[in-house]
């Protein structure tokens, strides 16, 4: 039994271990990373709201393309699967299931935020 889980139904929303070996072991990485990451989050799903707004396939695919990338490298799974819809139906230019996806989306990342911020404000231990 995993005792890390505690009472939550759902799992973490970083697999920070796995994190941790996406950026080569280099923990100041992933710190600094993450802190992006939070910094840039409002304006991806700015820009992905504009394109839905806008009815703009081409714009979606391209705004959730890019974001997924930056939850990939964090091992955000939920929310970079999130994105990975979006860019998909941004791809074949079918926005009719965009706004659930969306929704979905926006989910994720306020599941995603206190765990980025956590993240980003840890402390890093000089390296030798």
């Amino acid at each position: 039994m995993d005792e890390t889980r505690g009472s939550s139904a759902l799992p973490r929303p970083i697999d920070e271990a796995e994190a941790l070996e996406r950026v080569g072991g280099a923990r100041s990485l992933l710190v600094e990373l993450a802190g992006m990451c939070l910094a840039d989050t409002p304006n991806a799903l700015s820009s992905i709201r504009g394109a839905l707004a806008g009815g703009d396939a081409r714009s979606l695919q391209r705004a959730a393309h890019k974001l997924k990338g930056s939850l990939l490298v964090l091992a955000a799974d939920d929310a970079s699967e999130a994105a990975s819809r979006l860019e998909a139906l941004g791809a074949s230019g079918s926005l009719g299931n965009a706004a659930a996806a969306l929704a979905t989306l926006e989910h994720e990342i306020d599941r995603l935020r206190p765990v980025l911020r956590e993240l980003a404000e840890s402390e890093v231990e000089p390296e030798e």
